[in-house]
């Protein structure tokens, strides 16, 4: 909520900074340079570029960071017991994520040539939002598969227009009480059917002579 508040009061101050933002008229973005001026350049400039980030994303979760983000996710305290240091963990997520907002915010305003502070309103970010819970956010492919569920959900749904709303609020719904998880997890489900994982177990033999020896020395102590 504290989030979600923010957005609109920096949304109200940067429609006022008519100087910085041109305000309520907004600003003319030009575009990128060759050969990404055209609609196929510009189309493997984001292909890219989204590949990129994902690999990023993955590389981070999949290492030590992914594993203490998550425990500052379920516990800050907890987390910081074992030895986490969380302000520096939070603020090199921040910066990550607001990172990728701005380039992705260049390449919108760069597509659409115009771009006012109104672009972005709150309805949007409830959109992406519910992408999210929608996709599942324990999947680096949820959003990406939330997405393109609400993107071609109005298609689909174009002949009955004005149950719009009433669509996207029964698939909401429908995730939220059947895929807790999002339907990101269901890739996961269907991947782990496909190629199920070998969980052999390890046997750890204790050495019995190396801790008898050490039960020695203790008494002597």
């Amino acid at each position: 909520m504290a989030t979600l508040a923010f957005s609109m009061i920096v949304g109200e101050f940067l429609l006022a900074q008519d100087g910085l933002t041109g305000g309520g008229a907004g600003l003319s973005v030009p575009n990128f340079g060759a050969p990404f001026d055209s609609l196929r350049g510009f189309y493997w400039l984001v292909i890219g570029l989204a590949l990129l980030v994902t690999w990023l994303t993955w590389n981070v979760t999949r290492l030590m960071w992914g594993k203490a983000m998550v425990a500052l996710r379920d516990s800050d305290v907890a987390a910081a017991s074992v030895g986490v240091p969380a302000f520096g963990i939070k603020l090199t997520v921040y910066t990550f994520s607001g990172a990728t907002a701005a380039l992705g915010g260049a390449l919108f305003g760069s597509l659409q040539s115009y771009i006012t502070p109104d672009t972005f309103h709150f309805e949007l970010g409830m959109f992406f939002f519910i992408c999210i819970v929608i996709g599942g956010r324990g999947a680096i492919l949820g959003p990406l598969v939330g997405t393109i569920v609400l993107t071609a959900l109005p298609e689909v749904v174009a002949p009955l227009a004005k149950l719009g709303q009433f669509f996207y609020g029964a698939l909401l719904l429908a995730v939220v009480l059947l895929i807790p998880e999002g339907m990101g997890s269901v890739i996961g489900l269907v991947r782990d059917k496909l190629h199920p994982r070998s969980n052999a177990k390890q046997v750890v033999a204790p050495d019995l002579a190396r801790l008898g020896a050490a039960l020695r020395g203790g008494r002597r102590a």
